[in-house]
Order: structure tokens, then C-alpha cells, then sequence
């Protein structure tokens, strides 16, 4: 049975909501409902982490835990590993250090998106990801394939859509 990793950038409480154990219960939902019956899927948290990767020096440290996550992923027998996140944190050194897959929620959506349309734009809840999606635009190789007015922006965040989502199995994914 093929074991994959679907590493988490939080500790189990989220520093900047009260609801972390709804938000990784419909997170976990979600993994179960897209995934192959003949797949073991776990998700795995940091034992820290900052609130928000704002400042360079502090999305390195953040990636340094996530990069631990992988690799004592990698230890306890995943065959490939998710990095929950769609900023993509610690992807390429992940992916030089580690013989599995990790695969990058951002680089694959950027991927899909040239599937399905001629341009694509990519959306973030927090106005200062703007420039993290910009960077993995031009790292990945996508930027002429985005829309050339703002190929990224951000919609605010309410806690409540996220929860609405995560609460309706029923809607597509």
C-alpha cells in the first residue's frame, strides 16, 4: 500500500485562529475523499512554526521545519510526500535532499491550470504572498503562461468561508 506524506507548515494550533482542529479535520476529509482507497495518507505537524512567513530570514526557518517534517517523513517509510501549503515552502530543498516525490500544492496547480486554459492567475488570501507567488511564477517556469495584469493577487480571508468549505463535504473540489 503506497504511503504518502501530507506534511503540514503549522503546529497543530494555528497561531492566528481558533479553529485548528476544524480546519485540519476538513483538510483531513478532503485527503480521504480525493485520495486512492489503496493509499495511506498521513498528515504531519510541525513541532513550530511561525505565525506568517512576512520576512525572508523567518520563511527560512519555517522551511527548515518543514524540511525536517519531510525527511523524518521520508524515515518512517512515505513513499512520496505533499507539502500543505500553496506558497510550496521548502519544495526545492526537499526535493535535493530526499529519493521520494514532493510534490509543491502551488506548482501543481500552476501545472493544472495550463490544462484547462490558455492563462491562469493564482489567488492568496494574504496580500503578503503576493510576492511568494510571483517568485514560485518565474521558479517554475510559468510566468509568460499567467495573465500579464497581476498574475497574482490576494482575496481577503474570512475565517468563515474557509470553514464553510471545509464543512460541506459536499461541495466539488
Amino acid at each position: 500500500m503506497p504511503k504518502i506524506l501530507w506534511q503540514e507548515i503549522f503546529t497543530p494550533e494555528i497561531p492566528f485562529t481558533k479553529e485548528s482542529r476544524i480546519i485540519w479535520d476538513g483538510v483531513g476529509k478532503l485527503i480521504q475523499r480525493v485520495k486512492s482507497p489503496s493509499t495511506q495518507v498521513e498528515q504531519a505537524w510541525l513541532s513550530r512554526s511561525s505565525e506568517m512567513n512576512w520576512y525572508p530570514y523567518i520563511e527560512m526557518l519555517n522551511n527548515l521545519e518543514v524540511l525536517n517534517g519531510l525527511i523524518e517523513g521520508k524515515n518512517r517509510g512515505h513513499d512520496a510526500a505533499i507539502i500543505g501549503c500553496y506558497c510550496d515552502p521548502g519544495l526545492r530543498e526537499a526535493r535535493g535532499v530526499l529519493d521520494i516525490p514532493v510534490v509543491g500544492l502551488s506548482e501543481a496547480a500552476m501545472m493544472f491550470a495550463q490544462t484547462i486554459g490558455g492563462r491562469f492567475a493564482c489567488v492568496t488570501v494574504w496580500e503578503s504572498y503576493v510576492p511568494v507567488m510571483e517568485r514560485n511564477l518565474r521558479l517554475y517556469g510559468f510566468e509568460g503562461r499567467a495573465i500579464s495584469n497581476r498574475p497574482s493577487r490576494s482575496k481577503r480571508r474570512t475565517d468563515t468561508g474557509i470553514l464553510y468549505v471545509l464543512n460541506n463535504p459536499n461541495l466539488p473540489i
